[in-house]
């Protein structure tokens, strides 16, 4: 169990510049955990701090989640480290597990959200869109996002269905 709170999180990345994106991962976190019967508070909290150390890697991104990684040790399991580290590709540390692969999968769409100002009321064919802009500037985007569903078996509404249904 993780010996570090919501609130405590929230302090952590106060004033950074990936605040409002930690905070939507760490939503879809919570959404997929309760998909996938896994326990939300502890995936919501791998969301919320995975980018912890992105404004001070800024440059030297080999080592975005690694610092944030040992900024955590001893606040949150092994296996959420690992996610946190795995969840960016240029750390080469590979996903190993249903955590690494959706933490992948939450900043991906995190990103795609932002970026195309996709909310979670969107439907499949905006969000089909929304995926063929995205993929144009940034294909590892709509690749993650595809690959996850299909390994997975889950689908981009499903999830955002539960995203609203936890902000209602």
């Amino acid at each position: 169990m993780p010996s570090i709170t919501r609130d405590e999180a929230l302090k952590l990345i106060e004033g950074s510049s990936k605040h409002a994106h930690s905070r939507l991962a760490s939503s879809i976190m919570r959404a997929l955990a309760e998909f996938f019967h896994e326990d939300p508070d502890e995936w919501g909290l791998v969301g919320l701090l995975h980018d912890l150390d992105y404004d001070e890697v800024r440059g030297e991104m080999s080592g975005h989640g690694i610092v944030a990684a040992e900024m955590l040790r001893g606040r949150l399991s092994e296996r959420a480290l690992h996610a946190i580290i795995a969840h960016d590709h240029r750390t080469g540390v590979r996903p190993e597990s249903l955590l690494d692969e959706s933490l992948i999968f939450a900043d991906s769409l995190a990103v795609l959200m932002e970026d195309q100002a996709l909310y979670a009321s969107a439907d499949e064919s905006a969000l089909d869109r929304a995926l063929r802009d995205e993929s144009e500037e940034k294909p590892w985007i709509g690749d993650n996002i595809r690959s996850y569903c299909e390994r997975r078996g889950v689908s981009v509404p499903q999830i955002l269905r539960r995203l609203r249904s936890l902000r209602a």
